[in-house]
C-alpha cells in the first residue's frame, strides 16, 4: 500500500492548479480515483487480517498472564498451558491467511 501512496506522491509532485498543470491533473483524475479505491480496499483487507490475527493470539496472551512476572524462564516450555490444539491451529491458519 505504501508503494501506491509513494507512486501517487511522485506522480503529482509539483502539481498546482495555478502552474498550468490543471489539464494533466484532470486527465489523471480517473486513474487517481481508481488508485484511491484500491487503497481503500487494501486497507479494509489489512484491517480484517489484523482483527483475525489478534483473535488468534488472544488465548496465548491470556495464558501469558499465568507466567508473569518473568523469572528468567523465557526459553522454558509452558508447562501448565490451557490453550488448545485448536488454538495452535487457529494461530497457524491466521498467520498463513487461511480461515
Amino acid at each position: 500500500m505504501s508503494d501506491k501512496i509513494e507512486e501517487i506522491r511522485e506522480r503529482y509532485a509539483g502539481y498546482s492548479l495555478n502552474s498550468g498543470n490543471a489539464g494533466k491533473a484532470n486527465e489523471d483524475r480517473g486513474w487517481l480515483l481508481a488508485e484511491v479505491e484500491q487503497l481503500r480496499a487494501d486497507n479494509e483487507q489489512l484491517r480484517a487480517d489484523n482483527k483475525r490475527l489478534r483473535e488468534a493470539l488472544k488465548p496465548f496472551a491470556l495464558e501469558a498472564k499465568t507466567y508473569d512476572p518473568p523469572e528468567g524462564d523465557d526459553g522454558h516450555p509452558a508447562w501448565a498451558s490451557r490453550f488448545t490444539c485448536g488454538n495452535l491451529r487457529d494461530a497457524r491458519n491466521a498467520l498463513e491467511g487461511k480461515p
